[in-house]
């Protein structure tokens, strides 16, 4: 249930994903007995060289009661959903650009918005040294299923693949405006208000769009 052990003054706890696991972030050192019990002080150097501080949970769980394409952040665009659970709002943020938001929404059609989700990060290197990560969801201890699989893709659009100068590029356009689409739904579901719907231009142009950017 939300996050085990979580100790705040705050009803509203902010939260991200770094090294497969749900972190609490402070840019100033928190005081020790601020820390919810039995928890662990981590640091770290992040892209901007500064230094920050943080705590890891395992997953985080709780009705969906807001999600938002936040469009307005200076690291691009990010998915923010708010998980309610036993009057505490954990928002959970992660880049749209990202293996989780890829697996987040291959399983948005087999989610049932008005049962409590847990959301479970992971991220490993399989047996041929290739970077594996997303999300695990579960609802009522049931493990959700991805709706797009390698050999039952149905609709979702594939990548335009091309190589140039013996270079492999990947264009992913298509399919992120499907995601996109979906995500727009979601956030209908959840406000119960009309969206204005615009497209994205998220296309790839790097070695970077692997098959582990693929939603399965």
């Amino acid at each position: 249930m939300g996050l085990r052990d979580t100790r705040n003054g705050s009803n509203l706890t902010y939260l991200s994903i770094f090294g497969g696991k749900i972190v609490q972030q402070w840019k100033k050192k928190p005081e020790p007995d601020t820390l919810p019990l039995g928890k662990k002080l981590h640091e770290r150097i992040n892209a901007n060289d500064d230094t920050v501080y943080y705590i890891e949970y395992d997953a985080v769980e709780g009705l969906l009661t807001k999600a938002v394409l936040d469009t307005e952040g200076k690291y691009g665009d990010k998915i923010n959903l708010t998980l309610t659970d036993m009057g505490e709002d954990y928002l959970l943020s992660f880049p749209i650009e990202s293996s989780y938001a890829n697996t987040f929404f291959n399983k948005l059609d087999n989610l049932d918005i008005n049962e409590s989700i847990s959301f479970q990060p992971y991220s490993f290197e399989d047996d041929s040294g290739k970077k594996r990560s997303g999300f695990a969801l579960y609802q009522d201890s049931e493990k959700i299923p991805n709706v797009y699989t390698r050999e039952d893709p149905k609709d979702l659009p594939e990548l335009k693949v091309t190589t140039k100068r013996g270079k492999t590029t990947y264009d992913s356009t298509e399919r992120d405006n499907f995601f996109y689409e979906k995500f727009m739904k979601l956030i209908k579901q959840v406000h119960g208000a009309e969206v204005k719907e615009t497209k994205l231009d998220t296309s790839t142009s790097s070695n970077d769009a692997t098959e582990d950017d693929l939603p399965f």
